[in-house]
């Protein structure tokens, strides 16, 4: 009997489970991270902190990103050459991407790269539009643009009234998947939570929208307020170790957008704010490349993952009297 005590507080102080608790907890991959499995009834089941899976779809969204940052900035300064090849090449990497998740990953994660798939492919025909047939307002050293020359200007503009509704159809489907993910996983604080958090994707739809309806002060108060959602964001997602990788980038992208925005609306034909944002838009680019380990650290973890009180006060008096019968022995 004392040999058994004694096995049972060294297991305790180890931290490795004895034969009481191994019937809870079992080892997944190593890829995956710790995950806590049981064989009891579900009242008696819990999640802890878990990491997902790095796939091929994050791989190659991770490239889309990189893409669309180079569209940027190549639109910014009307270099047909950088945009339209990056452009097209950033809208399929992230459909392909989509396409992966949607048979892997629950729904709370799709319905975001869902919306940034709508968003993107949006944002690069209206720039596809206004490179290939409208006149520029701003000119450059090397007049690139318009594309195909003629006279478009009818053909540009209702382009651009398409694809500025398309954006406000990605902020239906963000609010739509909130409503469901609410009514599906009501016992499941964080998977809704997970979403919310990332509502700063909404806000940038409507910068679209707003900018494309050439509405410069809506079109900034929506880019600029997803800064601090960003910062809170990239805090609870990965902590201050993200703010010097791939989370940066997405701030002084947001600020880049809000010095193009200005001088596209509010002062046409000034190109140095269209140089500004270029330079704001190559820092972005340089932070989100060389932010490769933060922004897949970022990417796996999955940040709510918390269930109800009912469930949780289950498993932790599950835990706890596991514990309290360890204490007991030794």
């Amino acid at each position: 009997v004392l040999k058994g005590q004694e096995a049972t507080c060294r297991s305790a102080r180890s931290g490795f489970p004895n034969q009481r608790t191994r019937q809870y907890m079992a080892a997944s991959d190593v890829e995956n991270g710790p995950t806590l499995v049981t064989n009891a009834s579900d009242d008696e089941k819990s999640l802890v902190k878990s990491q997902r899976k790095w796939d091929s779809g994050d791989r190659v969204s991770y490239g889309a990103h990189i893409f669309w940052m180079s569209k940027e900035f190549g639109w910014v300064l009307l270099i047909p050459e950088i945009c339209l090849p990056c452009g097209a090449l950033a809208a399929v990497m992230i459909a392909y991407g989509v396409i992966v998740h949607c048979y892997r990953r629950p729904l709370e994660e799709v319905v975001i790269e869902i919306v940034m798939c709508i968003w993107l492919w949006n944002n690069v025909l209206w720039m596809a539009s206004e490179v290939l047939f409208d006149e520029p307002d701003v000119e450059f050293p090397w007049n690139f643009c318009p594309v195909i020359l003629g006279e478009h200007q009818s053909l540009c503009y209702h382009l651009s009234e398409i694809f500025k509704n398309g954006f406000l159809l990605g902020v239906a489907v963000y609010v739509l998947g909130v409503l469901v993910i609410f009514y599906r996983h009501r016992q499941v604080r964080g998977a809704l939570g997970e979403v919310l958090l990332q509502g700063y994707l909404c806000s940038w739809c409507l910068k679209d929208y707003f900018w494309a309806a050439e509405k410069v002060w809506p079109a900034l108060s929506t880019d600029l307020i997803t800064v601090p959602m960003l910062l809170y964001h990239i805090h609870l997602q990965s902590g201050i170790r993200s703010f010097t990788g791939a989370g940066s980038a997405w701030i002084v992208w947001a600020l880049a957008n809000a010095v193009w925005i200005l001088g596209e609306l509010e002062f046409p034909g000034v190109n140095g704010f269209n140089f500004a944002s270029a330079s704001l838009l190559f820092v972005a680019l340089i932070l989100l490349i060389c932010g490769y380990a933060s922004y897949k650290e970022a990417e796996q973890k999955v940040l709510c993952n918390e269930t109800s009180g009912d469930e949780s006060s289950a498993s932790g008096s599950i835990q706890l009297s596991c514990m309290s019968s360890q204490s007991s022995a030794c």
